[in-house]
């Protein structure tokens, strides 16, 4: 798993910093010389169609990675009950859960930069700051937080695949009929979750 998420956040921090480029380059077309009251304008210049664009391109790579994980550990699920059943990734059930959290992962993040993005022009415009500082400053926002935001986004859709495509592996054996949620025990363990390890063993199809 480990290493699957250092492939992944290497392609996610690829795109990240491909956004930069977008930004910074739309940018560029702008006069420096910048009053207050156009601080739609140059929103409007740096980031109208970027949602739609970039949430695209992540969607495609979480399909990929959410894909991987999932087959992988779909397969490992299905051979640790030494049963001859073969994990199908075309299972409506399964390419309905990826379609549907590639998508709102996407959304979630593209979002979150947008609004990052968003606040730190809105605040260096009322500063009085130049095109060419907002442009640093962006370029720089990118660069500090590319490498860890990445990693965290591979995280959590190697893991989010990885989980859902043993559950998916049990589903599709016909023999497991409950899960139960296990912990490390100690105490970094978040109290939520410590209450779903006391819940025991629950049916597999429902909800901690």
């Amino acid at each position: 798993v480990r290493s699957e998420i250092t492939k992944h956040s290497i392609k996610y921090r690829e795109i990240l910093l491909s956004q930069k480029s977008a930004i910074l380059k739309r940018l560029k077309k702008k006069s420096k010389t910048i009053q207050k009251g156009e601080v739609d304008v140059v929103l409007s210049l740096a980031l109208e169609g970027f949602e739609d664009e970039w949430t695209k391109v992540l969607r495609d790579e979480n399909i990929k990675t959410l894909t991987n994980a999932m087959l992988y550990a779909g397969k490992t699920a299905l051979e640790s009950l030494d049963t001859e059943t073969t994990f199908d990734l075309k299972n409506p059930r399964a390419v309905s859960w990826l379609t549907d959290n590639a998508l709102g992962h996407a959304k979630s993040v593209v979002g979150t930069i947008k609004e990052e993005v968003k606040e730190r022009i809105i605040t260096m415009l009322d500063d009085g700051k130049s095109i060419d500082d907002i442009s640093d400053a962006i370029g720089e926002f990118f660069d500090r937080q590319s490498q860890w935001r990445a990693l965290r986004i591979a995280r959590t859709e190697v893991i989010s695949g990885y989980a859902e495509g043993s559950l998916e592996g049990y589903r599709q054996s016909g023999v497991v009929k409950q899960k139960r949620w296990l912990t490390a025990g100690d105490d970094r363990v978040d109290p939520e979750c410590s209450e779903n390890e006391a819940d025991g063993a629950i049916n597999l199809e429902a909800n901690f």
